[in-house]
């Protein structure tokens, strides 16, 4: 008879030899899930006790699919993000924690300044950040959200009445072509991986959307055409901040700025990496 210490020891190391980079949680969060969606703390409680065969039955299916590339947010439907709990499917991207730094500087942004009320979010995927943007915004916001992909706009509208308690307003558009209206702060993770990268990801198995990562040719083509968008988009002296790679950084900031943009900057995620950059509209035209 197994044990969930031998099973969740003996899965850790299959998935370490598949290459899996947090083996060890992976399988403890699966064998949390398969055992009743309890907490991974209840689980190590139950290391001793026998594995029940329909237990074991689901842990095994769910390891299969995470040694194939599947990740866990995919197959607990699931994801943390900000201190809060989004459902993700294979329809948008699951939330990574170098997103949190456009949130902070957001929050940041409308607490010095009560004036900047209204908020769009462009490829809003799960809505995470427009999620955690109104939830712990210091005071009333109107935000609404924008995504190619209407089955992401479903998973953001269900994360809104899970989290808000009502849906956000939203409109499916090829970045912001198809949105109406003046914003003081527009955010975006747009897709940002080259062709050839997002190539590789999904020969290599992850069911995460093409569409939300492929970029183009150096991973720029589409933050080249919402820059300007945006610009046109925003009110006097609003905000656009966008997620982007490290090695990104530098050319991001200069469309920026021959866009018309004249305040640029980087903002860095807690390893020091260059991960968005935010830029300003100026006051007044040239």
């Amino acid at each position: 008879m197994d044990s969930y210490r031998e099973l969740i020891t003996e899965a850790s190391k299959f998935l370490k030899d598949k290459g899996a980079d947090s083996p060890f949680l992976d399988a403890l969060l699966l064998m949390a899930y398969a055992a009743g969606d309890i907490s991974k703390e209840k689980i190590i409680t139950m290391y001793p006790a026998t594995v029940p065969a329909d237990t074991k039955a689901k842990f095994k299916e769910y390891i299969e699919k995470r040694a194939r590339g599947i990740p866990v947010s995919y197959i607990r439907k699931r994801k943390e993000f900000y201190g809060l709990e989004f459902f993700v499917d294979e329809s948008v991207l699951v939330p990574r924690p170098d997103t949190e730094v456009i949130v902070d500087y957001t929050l940041k942004l409308i607490r010095e300044n009560p004036n900047l009320k209204r908020i769009h979010d462009v490829c809003t995927g799960s809505g995470c950040m427009a999620i955690a943007i109104k939830k712990n915004a210091s005071h009333s916001i109107e935000m609404s959200v924008s995504d190619i992909s209407q089955d992401a706009l479903s998973v953001c509208k269900k994360n809104s009445l899970s989290i808000l308690g009502h849906p956000l307003p939203a409109v499916v558009s090829d970045l912001l072509l198809s949105v109406n209206g003046k914003f003081d702060i527009i955010v975006s993770n747009p897709p940002y991986v080259t062709t050839e990268e997002t190539s590789k990801i999904k020969q290599k198995g992850s069911p995460e959307p093409s569409l939300a990562l492929d970029g183009g040719k150096d991973g720029l083509e589409l933050i080249r055409k919402l820059v300007p968008q945006a610009l046109e988009l925003l009110s006097p002296g609003g905000y656009l901040i966008f997620e982007h790679h490290d090695a990104q950084a530098e050319e991001s900031n200069k469309i920026c700025r021959e866009a018309g943009f004249k305040q640029v900057a980087c903002l860095r995620d807690l390893a020091g990496r260059r991960r968005a950059t935010v830029a300003q509209k100026p006051y007044e035209p040239d």
